[in-house]
């Protein structure tokens, strides 16, 4: 996947985490805490992304794994705020992130 893909992907799920865990702030339904840290996380990991493949080149996929779940715990907080459409939505992007990480560790093993 291309690198600059992988920076904006990175980088688009931090500042997702990040309105959420505003937005649920705002609403007094949760704590900006867990949020904050995981997006300020991810967007760090945008950065600081190639260096860090250079020495464990699974790193990325497992990277996106870790991505995919915070997305569905999203997802599931939507849910419980009875949303329809927008679970769906982060369902929908977590899968993409799954994938997303699957492909990248299988290329880095058969690359060995």
């Amino acid at each position: 996947m291309n690198e600059r893909l992988q920076k904006m992907m990175h980088f688009l799920a931090g500042v997702l985490v990040i309105l959420h865990g505003l937005e649920d702030f705002e609403s007094g339904y949760g704590s900006i805490f867990f949020y904050l840290v995981m997006g300020l996380t991810m967007l760090t990991l945008a950065f600081f992304q190639h260096g860090m493949e250079k020495k464990n080149p699974k790193l990325s996929g497992i990277i996106y794994w870790v991505e995919a779940i915070i997305i569905f715990f999203i997802a599931f907080a939507k849910f419980e705020e009875f949303k329809k459409f927008l679970p769906l939505v982060y369902i929908g992007i977590g899968i993409l992130y799954f994938v997303s990480g699957y492909s990248m560790i299988i290329k880095k093993i058969k690359k060995r």
